[in-house]
């Protein structure tokens, strides 16, 4: 039962800083509504992620989860509920009918954004 809630609040802050950044992101960039280049747009996420993972760490100096296999596990977990979180709240934001590619797009940049977050965190926390 202690992996189950340590699993789901590990997942919940990695979901928390997404949505933060995503309406951050969202609110800078909305005045000038430039289309984006998408591979500048994903390696902005990476490196946001990996600068979230980073700043983490001043506020929990631990991993969630004891378990080493679990750690690993839930890096793919988390990176895959945020991109369907982002592909949720893009619909929600949009509720228009979104273009196929633009929702792989939220999907990818939402995924590549945790799985950073998660990988930056577990490589300078992880026992040896």
């Amino acid at each position: 039962m202690e992996i189950i809630i340590e699993i789901v609040l590990q997942v919940f802050a990695e979901l928390v800083l997404q949505i933060l950044f995503e309406l951050g992101v969202s609110g800078i960039f909305e005045p000038f509504r430039v289309r984006f280049n998408r591979y500048l747009a994903i390696f902005g996420y990476m490196v946001f992620g990996i600068i979230s993972g980073l700043l983490s760490l001043i506020i929990s100096k631990q991993l969630m989860i004891a378990d080493p296999d679990y750690q690993k596990l839930n890096i793919l977990f988390s990176a895959l509920i945020a991109g369907v979180l982002m592909i949720a709240i893009g619909k929600f934001r949009n509720p228009g009918n979104m273009e196929r590619s633009e929702t792989r797009m939220l999907f990818f940049c939402g995924f590549v954004f945790a799985f950073s977050l998660s990988v930056t965190r577990y490589f300078l926390l992880r026992s040896p």
